[in-house]
C-alpha cells in the first residue's frame, strides 16, 4: 500500500502539532518519522491510523482519501510502546486472538499463527505463559498479534523504547527479517536515530511539527538539509563552526577563529553564493585528522580538552577559541587535557550552511 500525506496539518487549539506535512511513502517501504519529543511524529501516525482527524489536508491510501474512513475499516495494524498483552493467555493465544474474533477455522488460525511466529523467531515460545517471556519476546508477540490480521500497512509507535540496548538490537534484526519476508509497508515512529538509520528505506526528520528532510539515511547523514538535521543526526553530531565564506586571490575559503579551510573545490556546488559573512561549516568527527605534531601548514593548532575511550576508537575534544571540535581517533591515540594537537578537516566531506536560514548551501 502506498501512503500519501498531502498538506497535512493538525491543530490543538493554538498549538500546531503538524504543519503542512507532505510525504509520499512507497509501497513496501519502511519509513521512519524521526525527531525529538513534541515534534509531531506520533500525531502524524495517529492521523494515518484514523485516531486523529486532520485539521487541514488529507491522508491517502493509494489513491483513496481516508479522512472520513473509520480506523477499523483502514486495514491498518498498529504496535504501540506498551505491549497490551493478555497476561492470562499463552503467546499462541495472544497471537490468535484477532483471528478467533473473526471466527476463522481452527486449522487456518493454527497455520497463520505458526507462520507469523516463525517470521518473528517465536516458534519456541508459542505455548509459554506470558510471564515466562522476556521484553523482546513480549514485543514480538504484540507485533505478531497485529500481523495475524494481515494489515496492508503496519504502524509502529516507538515499539522498542522499553527494551534494553541488546534486546533492541535483536528486535531490530527481527523487524528487518520480517520486512524482507513480507514486504509490508511500515511507518515507524522513533526518537532514536540508530533505529531509524538501521531500519529505514527513508527517514522523515521532523521538528516543531515541520518536515526538515525526507531522504535516505545515507543522504541525511552526508548532506543534511539544514543545521537542525546536522546537529540532530549522528553520534556525535556534526561539528559546527560559525564564520564567513570569503574569496581571496581567486580561491574560496571558510574563515573563523584563526581556522581557514580552502573550499574552492566546492565552488560549483554553491555557485549562487558569493561572500557570506554569516555562514557555518559542518563536518563529521570521522572527517578530521588529528596529530600531536604539525606535519604541514594544512593542520590547525588546538588544545586537547577531553579524551573519551569508546573501545575500538576514541573521541577527542579539541578546543579552538570558544568552540569544541570532536574527532574520532584510533584507540592507541594518546593525549591529556592541555596538550597541543593539530587537526585537519577533509574539505570534500564538509557542509556549508547559511546561518540566517539554517539551510545547507550544498543540498
Amino acid at each position: 500500500m502506498k501512503v500519501v500525506l498531502e498538506q497535512l496539518t493538525k491543530r490543538f487549539d493554538e498549538l500546531v502539532a503538524v504543519n503542512n506535512l507532505n510525504l509520499e511513502i512507497k509501497e513496501g517501504e519502511i519509513v521512519s518519522l524521526l525527531g525529538p519529543s513534541g515534534c509531531g511524529k506520533t500525531t502524524t501516525l495517529n492521523m494515518i491510523a484514523g485516531f486523529e482527524r486532520p485539521t487541514e489536508g488529507a491522508v491517502y491510501f493509494d489513491d483513496r482519501n481516508m479522512n472520513n474512513v473509520h480506523p477499523k475499516n483502514r486495514n491498518v495494524g498498529m504496535v504501540f510502546q506498551e505491549y497490551a498483552i493478555f497476561t492470562t493467555m499463552t503467546a499462541f493465544e495472544n497471537i490468535a486472538f484477532g483471528l478467533r474474533v473473526r471466527k476463522l477455522p481452527k486449522t487456518e488460525i493454527t497455520e497463520t499463527v505458526e507462520r507469523i511466529a516463525e517470521s518473528l523467531n517465536l516458534t519456541d515460545t508459542l505455548h509459554k505463559n506470558i510471564n515466562k517471556l522476556n521484553l523482546s519476546e513480549l514485543q514480538r508477540v504484540a507485533m505478531a498479534r497485529t500481523l495475524s490480521t494481515q494489515p496492508s500497512l503496519l504502524l509502529l509507535d516507538e515499539p522498542l523504547s522499553n527494551l534494553d540496548a541488546s534486546l533492541r538490537e535483536k528486535t531490530r534484526v527481527e523487524l528487518n527479517r520480517l520486512h524482507d519476508r513480507w514486504g509490508i509497508t511500515m511507518v515507524y515512529v522513533t526518537h532514536d536515530q540508530t533505529e531509524a538509520i538501521s531500519l529505514s528505506s527513508r527517514i522523515a526528520v521532523m521538528s516543531a511539527g515541520k518536515l526538515q528532510q525526507f531522504e535516505t539515511p545515507e543522504i541525511i547523514y552526508k548532506r543534511p538539509a539544514n543545521l537542525f538535521v546536522a546537529q540532530f543526526i549522528g553520534n556525535p553530531p556534526s561539528n559546527i563552526l560559525e564564520g564567513a565564506i570569503k574569496e581571496s586571490e581567486g580561491n574560496w575559503y571558510f574563515d573563523t577563529y584563526g581556522f581557514r579551510l580552502d573550499i574552492s573545490n566546492l565552488r560549483n556546488e554553491f555557485s549562487k553564493v558569493k561572500h557570506c559573512e554569516k555562514a557555518a561549516l559542518g563536518f563529521r568527527a570521522e572527517d578530521i585528522g588529528v596529530r600531536m605534531s604539525r606535519e604541514n601548514g594544512e593542520y590547525t593548532a588546538g588544545t586537547i580538552y577531553n579524551l573519551e575511550l569508546l573501545g575500538y576508537e576514541s573521541i577527542v575534544d579539541i578546543k579552538l577559541a570558544k568552540t569544541i571540535i570532536r574527532a574520532l581517533v584510533p584507540q592507541n591515540f594518546h593525549a591529556v587535557p592541555g596538550d597541543t594537537a593539530f587537526f585537519k578537516v577533509t574539505a570534500e566531506k564538509v557542509n556549508l550552511f547559511d546561518l540566517e536560514t539554517g539551510k545547507n548551501f550544498l543540498s
